[in-house]
């Protein structure tokens, strides 16, 4: 008995189908003499063929079943009653036979078709069910499920390869290589079919599995990791993760070696010598993630030491920062560049930027030095000492190396502090100002070293002052303590030199050391040129590290500079805090013009500095031409009275002579009668040359001044100024 809706099979004691629900019906005996007939509704009418006389069934004798249709009992017809034994038609002629059981040959070939049909699509549907229910146990990381779901879609479709490769990837997930090696190496994909080169990627897996795992550090920060075998498929770069540690880091480069792959990656600078760490490579294919593990310690090296000597921000927004880079054992480490530094900047109230490194070198034969020499020439230095420190002197400035960039200038103190040369490239400028001293009785030596960082820090670039002295300080304006502070803010380390047993070692030793530069002492004057060389050779192992800061921010604003070095063996980093100097600016250095007056009341010492804050000195005058050119600046200006830049002194014959703090030859003179005098009538010292107007003395003439003569002369302060003179 079958499903009249689906088709189906039906159980003997069925009421309803099982698969789509359809009431069963009952089957009524058939009536008698219709064991033949077929219903209307399924033969349609009956042929229009002569009627031939049929044997009658016996009313008492069962009907059987009409070939499977269902018999319809008599009060389904309600408008056609079923008639009585004596007027029913005549049944059909036996002519009718062959084509009924056609007919019903067909309807049972339909159903069997249909029970056929439907059992695949059942099987097809039971198929798709596992394997998706094996692939939602992938997703969600249940390998074991997955396995059982593929093992029954295999079961329902042993021919197919699809179960057998999600069985080996599920295997694999779970670590067990042996079980989807089994898997694989029975399963048979020809070359071009689904599934072939998957079954070759996660053979290279299982392959993967049993290969250890290389990593070279020789090239450290760069790291290679290499698979030194990766079967007969190709993997790709994107088929690669690298961990280090718990970190990520980026693939650099993918690069297939014949039988395997090399990869390198950047790992994170390390400041700890001989760091272990470890490596993970993951390989994914498909869902199957594989990890390899790893391991490797960072090269052994020292650690370097920084320490930040100035800063020029002269060219702003370029900052140039200068270093000493030592070693642990205190040599200059060499053959740095640029991407040897990492540079980090914080301005004042701002937070850190890495800032892009543009250049970083050596000093030597790259860039010069500007140092400024301040030598004693007190009481106690005797005319055959000033002649071995003046050879001394002579011979390192002839050292220098003006082709890159090297500048000196030339200080000497007794009473005052007295500029023998102004800052120049011009060997016969400094050789002249040093010759051009001599002894005088007092020690300024703090004012000295104090007007030595001064004139240093206008320069910019790297800088210094070494300065000598034989006794104690006796007649400076500032303190030891004062030079100190002063210096730390001008970023100009000092250097000092003290001669024989009358000096205070102990407080010129600590001036040094907080400035940033060294002691020394000797008794010997001719060891200057020792520790001269000495000091010059480890300014010209200064780094300058130039980087590009905020243009729109003050230059002169505080910094946080923390700085990273990797130099090959040596690794280092610091940090600092500065506030940038001002020092003399390209356009401050071009002047239009070569003389610029001020008018005013000031000391000499008040002009010198101002006209050095400007960028020039007090003017010299070594020409009549330059006599003329002054002193019709003045009269144009109604005024009598201007500072020159000139000292007097005595010489070994107790002569006075002038110098210009040029370094100039002195050889045009126009003193007033009897000048200079060197003593004011009071007895007061007159150190400073003017230039004044005296009719009575034939006009124009220089006379030599004491510091500040405006109290004793109001004529002075009705009439006075400086003129300034620019070299540049």
């Amino acid at each position: 008995m079958y499903c009249r809706n689906c088709g189906i099979p039906l159980p003997e004691d069925a009421r309803f189908c099982p698969k789509c629900g359809t009431p069963v019906l009952e089957e009524a005996p058939r009536p008698p003499g219709e064991e033949d007939s077929v219903p209307e509704e399924v033969v349609g009418p009956p042929l229009e063929e002569e009627e031939e006389p049929v044997d009658q069934v016996p009313e008492e004798e069962a009907i059987p079943e009409n070939d499977g249709a269902p018999y319809i009992p008599p009060e389904f017809f309600e408008d056609e009653p079923p008639m009585a034994a004596e007027e029913k038609p005549a049944p059909a002629k036996k002519k009718q036979t062959p084509l009924l059981i056609a007919i019903g040959v067909v309807a049972v070939a339909l159903i069997v078709c249909i029970a056929l049909f439907v059992n695949m699509n059942t099987e097809n549907g039971a198929y798709r069910d596992a394997m998706r229910s094996a692939e939602d146990a992938m997703k969600s990381g249940d390998y074991a499920a997955a396995i059982d779901f593929y093992r029954a879609a295999l079961e329902l479709k042993p021919e197919e390869t699809e179960p057998v490769l999600g069985m080996a990837k599920a295997y694999l997930c779970l670590g067990n290589y042996a079980e989807a090696e089994a898997l694989l190496t029975d399963l048979e994909i020809p070359e071009g079919e689904k599934g072939y080169d998957l079954r070759r990627k996660l053979l290279t897996l299982i392959r993967l599995a049993g290969t250890s795992l290389q990593v070279d550090a020789g090239a450290f920060p760069e790291i290679t990791v290499i698979v030194e075998d990766t079967g007969d498929f190709a993997l790709e770069e994107k088929n690669f993760a690298i961990l280090e540690g718990d970190e990520s880091r980026t693939i650099d480069e993918a690069q297939e070696t014949g039988s395997g792959i090399r990869l390198t990656y950047e790992a994170e600078e390390s400041f700890l010598s001989e760091e272990a760490r470890g490596v993970s490579l993951v390989v994914t294919v498909e869902e199957v993630q594989l990890i390899l593990e790893g391991n490797y310690t960072t090269p052994y090296f020292e650690e370097a030491h920084l320490s930040m000597v100035t800063t020029d921000v002269s060219e702003y927004p370029r900052v140039r920062v200068y270093f000493q880079i030592t070693d642990a054992d205190g040599d200059p480490l060499t053959n740095l560049s640029a991407s040897s530094f990492v540079v980090k900047e914080r301005v004042e109230g701002g937070q850190f930027l890495a800032r892009e490194v543009k250049s970083a070198f050596i000093l030597e034969e790259n860039a010069g030095l500007n140092i400024s020499l301040a030598a004693d020439k007190s009481g106690s230095i005797s005319f055959s000492d000033l002649e071995k420190i003046k050879r001394v002197m002579s011979d390192f400035v002839r050292q220098l190396n003006f082709r890159v960039g090297d500048r000196a200038e030339i200080l000497s103190f007794d009473d005052i502090v007295q500029q023998m040369c102004f800052y120049t490239n011009d060997l016969t400028l400094l050789l002249n100002g040093i010759d051009n001293m001599s002894p005088g009785d007092c020690t300024a030596f703090y004012d000295a070293v104090y007007d030595g960082v001064t004139n240093s820090a206008l320069q910019g670039g790297a800088r210094c002052v070494v300065a000598f002295t034989d006794g104690m300080d006796n007649a400076s304006e500032h303190s030891a303590n004062e030079v100190v502070s002063y210096a730390i803010s001008k970023q100009v380390p000092v250097y000092i030199i003290g001669v024989g047993g009358s000096v205070e070692t102990q407080t010129l030793r600590s001036m040094a050391n907080q400035t940033g530069g060294q002691y020394w002492h000797i008794d010997d004057l001719y060891d200057l040129e020792v520790i001269f060389n000495q000091v010059y050779a480890e300014q010209m192992q200064l780094y300058v590290v130039e980087y590009e800061s905020d243009k729109s921010l003050d230059p002169y604003l505080t910094r946080d500079l923390t700085i990273r070095v990797d130099g090959g063996s040596c690794r280092g980093e610091e940090s600092f805090t500065f506030t940038p100097v001002h020092s003399l600016t390209e356009e401050e250095k071009s002047r239009s013009t070569r003389y610029e007056l001020v008018k005013g009341v000031y000391s000499w010492e008040e002009a010198d500095q101002k006209c050095r804050d400007m960028g020039g000195h007090l003017a010299t005058i070594t020409s009549q031409s330059e006599m003329d050119a002054l002193t019709k600046m003045l009269e144009d200006n109604d005024l009598k009275y201007a500072w020159l830049g000139g000292y007097t002194s005595y010489d070994e014959n107790d002569n006075v002579y002038g110098h210009w703090v040029t370094g100039e030859d002195f050889s045009y003179e126009a003193w007033t009668v009897n000048e200079p005098s060197r003593v004011d009538a009071d007895g007061v010292s007159e150190w400073y040359i003017m230039l004044w107007y005296l009719p009575d003395y034939g006009g124009w003439s220089w006379n030599d001044q004491r510091n500040y003569p405006f109290p004793a002369n109001v004529k002075l302060e009705k009439s006075a100024a400086f003129i300034c003179e620019y070299e540049y």
